[in-house]
């Protein structure tokens, strides 16, 4: 096949979902890059894995007002998009694989085109849907107007990009449902992978454990650093929190494993996880998770034997912690169980696999 491709993913989760996917893809099949000139192609670069890229101008700089920013957003940008879709149903593809667009979630190229496409929703415009998200800062009465406003115009636009797809894909069931409640569409579930040649076993384990997200509240964190500081009364163990740069762990791949395999459990406390690649990167390393039960967290974890699913309460949590750092032996078994589960389970080639079904269909 000739497959289109579109993104402007910043680094994170969903930049390294779609570099596994085109990894795969680019072996079977070619591969053209479209994206803005301001889309992040240094972390995990999908360059060598595409036959030509197409680079749109396209920025917004840091120091322009809001207004501007908007103005880019909601007028300039599907200007921008429909010369993309023009140029791309030009070249008579065969599919077009569009992933999100940070400024917009669903980009405004779904709604523009004519070639058949597929859509990766990796989550909903969270702001718009989720009330952790809602705006409550205090500012003027004008501020407030125009940002509920806008927030108003975002969910239109992400909502009408979404039901012009051709095809959705979600990662979870999770995500399936909110997609059926938000946009009145029926999604494909096709669940994510993880790589055993990089995330695997050590025998040694350090006295720690791990949080990986951005310091806020979204992610879990000071949740997660009430948790620790319950925790580290009772023992020695130490918190490893890996937070993120511009939305980049860092940590290189290989040097991520390594904290993975070396903690005795990884704490995943996001707020309504779309699905979260570090439930099943930690057990794939060998290290139980203790996640609260929401989101697609309750389809990764087994609950009770890779690690535990927990309602969001501080102590529900420190007390698992406790009792799992006096029973080494239980630790130990849920450690194993993990990794069988975890390299059993989840690989992108099955992932990659259903995803080419779906574009060729």
């Amino acid at each position: 096949m000739k497959i289109a491709l579109y993104h402007n993913l910043p680094p994170g989760g969903a930049k390294r979902v779609l570099y596994e996917e085109i990894k795969f893809l680019s072996q079977k099949h070619q591969i053209y890059l479209y994206e803005l000139s301001s889309t992040d192609e240094k972390f995990l670069s999908l360059k060598p894995f595409c036959q030509k890229r197409s680079v749109y101008k396209f920025k917004i700089a840091k120091h322009q007002s809001r207004f501007i920013k908007d103005w880019k957003n909601f007028i300039d940008l599907p200007r921008l998009h429909r010369q993309i879709a023009h140029d791309i149903d030009q070249k008579k593809y065969d599919v077009v694989l569009v992933h999100p667009d940070h400024l917009t979630q669903a980009p405004f190229l779904l709604r523009y085109l004519k070639t058949p496409s597929v859509y990766f929703c990796e989550e909903l415009l969270r702001l718009a849907y989720e009330k952790e998200l809602a705006f409550n800062e205090k500012v003027n009465q004008l501020n407030y107007y125009y940002e509920i406003m806008t927030r108003s115009l975002r969910r239109v636009i992400d909502r009408s990009n979404v039901q012009a797809a051709g095809k959705i894909v979600v990662a979870s069931k999770y995500i399936q449902k909110k997609v059926k409640q938000a946009y009145n569409r029926r999604a494909v579930v096709c669940g994510l992978g993880g790589d055993s040649k990089i995330f695997s076993s050590a025998s040694k384990k350090k006295p720690q454990i791990l949080f990986i997200g951005d310091e806020n509240e979204v992610s879990g964190y000071y949740f997660a650093k009430k948790v620790m500081e319950l925790v580290t009364q009772k023992s020695q163990v130490s918190f490893c929190p890996i937070s993120f740069q511009k939305g980049r762990p860092k940590l290189i791949d290989k040097q991520l494993a390594k904290k993975y395999a070396e903690s005795l459990l990884t704490l995943c406390t996001s707020y309504q996880e779309p699905y979260g690649l570090v439930v099943t990167e930690s057990m794939m390393s060998g290290t139980p998770v203790l996640a609260v039960a929401e989101g697609g967290y309750r389809e990764t974890v087994l609950d009770g034997k890779t690690g535990y699913l927990l309602k969001r309460d501080v102590q529900d949590f420190a007390a698992k912690i406790n009792y799992l750092l006096t029973h080494p032996q239980k630790l130990t078994t849920m450690s194993i169980m993990a990794a069988r589960y975890a390299k059993e389970k989840f690989n992108w080639q099955e992932h990659v696999k259903k995803l080419e079904v779906l574009l060729e269909s």
